[in-house]
């Protein structure tokens, strides 16, 4: 890993070299600025490197909310302390979620009427009901379990683990799939209370979201790739959302937090594995 990354800084500073290629004097201050911000230092070699993949997020981020401020998005995008790594990079290290190992996991069987459960055995290929798109009667309740003290501050994935076993509050008995539609997942948000998705977050407009509804036609359903915690629902602009809790520190996102476009096709996988436990 380290042995490529070196390769890599030192294929592209040459690179530089050979092409005359200049930094954009612009953007020197900002990106001292970030640098010091994030506490980023850098040999010479891998300053080159960085500033570059720095240099094209800015450029991605400017087009994306220009976009935004002409009616094609309906999320803003900017800059974090995700700026220097590259897509392949960031997923590499953030997005490990495996749900092939979730989907092997044991668990308890429950009664087949209850609605919420899903069936170990059945596939679902659509996600997706047609009624469902764009239904105000499914927007018109706006549930955030954060105003009832169900959710606790967001943290950072890249920190260690405090967990401490003598402050243990609680003890999970069984856990529970809900079935892979909007509508179920819907419900058991409503009735009891944050579960936990799992979404296709490997787009880098993901990466870098700000605020608004997060809309990706390009996301995959059946590539989730992250683990998030979905804490509430409700309605903005006309269009429903999910209120997502993530684990990327409050720099990321609106204080930690997204909203995801809700009852629309290309979900980004967000229905395919919610579970909640049973304590």
């Amino acid at each position: 890993m380290k042995l490529s990354l070196f390769l890599a800084c030192v294929l592209v500073s040459t690179l530089v070299v050979a092409s005359g290629h200049i930094f954009d004097s612009r953007l020197d201050e900002d990106w001292k600025n970030w640098k010091s911000q994030h506490e980023k230092h850098y040999t010479e070699e891998e300053e080159t490197y960085r500033r570059m993949v720095w240099e094209d997020h800015v450029r991605f981020i400017e087009q994306h909310n220009l976009e935004y401020s002409m009616g094609k998005q309906t999320f803003t995008v900017g800059m974090n302390q995700f700026g220097d790594m590259t897509t392949n990079e960031f997923n590499e290290l953030m997005n490990r979620f495996l749900p092939v190992e979730a989907d092997n996991s044991t668990e308890d069987e429950f009664d087949e009427e209850d609605e919420h459960v899903e069936d170990e055995h059945v596939e679902d290929d659509d996600e997706f009901d047609e009624d469902e798109e764009n239904d105000d009667d499914l927007g018109n309740v706006i549930v955030d379990w954060r105003t009832k003290g169900y959710v606790t501050p967001v943290k950072n994935q890249d920190q260690n683990c405090q967990n401490k076993t003598d402050k243990l509050v609680a003890k999970i008995r069984h856990y529970a799939f809900i079935r892979r539609r909007e509508r179920f997942l819907e419900k058991a948000v409503e009735r009891i209370g944050p579960i936990s998705v799992a979404i296709d977050a490997s787009g880098r407009s993901f990466h870098f979201y700000k605020r608004g509804i997060y809309r990706n036609p390009r996301c995959k359903s059946r590539a989730v790739n992250h683990a998030v915690l979905v804490v509430g629902f409700g309605r903005e602009d006309q269009r429903n959302y999910w209120l997502i809790k993530n684990s990327w520190g409050t720099s990321w996102g609106h204080e930690g937090y997204i909203k995801m476009a809700k009852n629309v096709r290309r979900n980004c996988g967000i229905t395919r594995h919610a579970v909640y436990p049973i304590v």
